[in-house]
């Protein structure tokens, strides 16, 4: 299965390893579905040549999302070091499980990217300004806040 692989032998009172092995479901057991596939898919292998269109702040948000994967990551590493602190829990690195940062910005960069902004673009730049603003049901929206 790769987890002794990955963690060693199983511990007792492992949660996860003793559903697997008796072929029962395990609450959470996607996180360790690296274990269970010879490859891990991502979107963009089901994207072929369709454009990605990004809004303006999603770029910042995958940044703050990568730190969060890393975050919980060593949480739970550092959680292994504490015995008695709940059930048994082995994480894989985050890039078993998600792309990297840089594995992120490469398949941006592969795709036909369009960045959608609420600006206008200056005249000579490559981007395309299609003249779109927001409706007005968004700019009330914005108001009330």
């Amino acid at each position: 299965m790769g987890y002794v692989a990955a963690f060693g032998a199983p511990e007792r009172d492992d949660p996860l390893y003793e559903a697997v092995s008796e072929g029962r479901r395990h609450p959470g057991m996607e996180h360790w579905l690296p274990l269970f596939q010879q490859k891990m898919d991502t979107l963009f292998d089901y994207l072929g040549d369709a454009p990605v269109a990004i809004e303006p702040q999603s770029e910042d948000a995958a940044r703050e999302r990568f730190l969060q994967i890393s975050d919980y990551y060593e949480a739970r590493r550092e959680a292994l070091n504490h015995p008695g602190g709940g059930a048994v829990y082995n994480p894989l690195p985050p890039d078993r499980l998600y792309l990297t940062e840089d594995e992120w910005g490469r398949c941006l960069e592969q795709s036909a990217l369009a960045r959608l902004t609420p600006f206008a673009t200056p005249d000579g730049s490559a981007d395309v300004d299609r003249r779109r603003r927001a409706g007005r049901a968004q700019l009330c929206a914005g108001a009330r806040r």
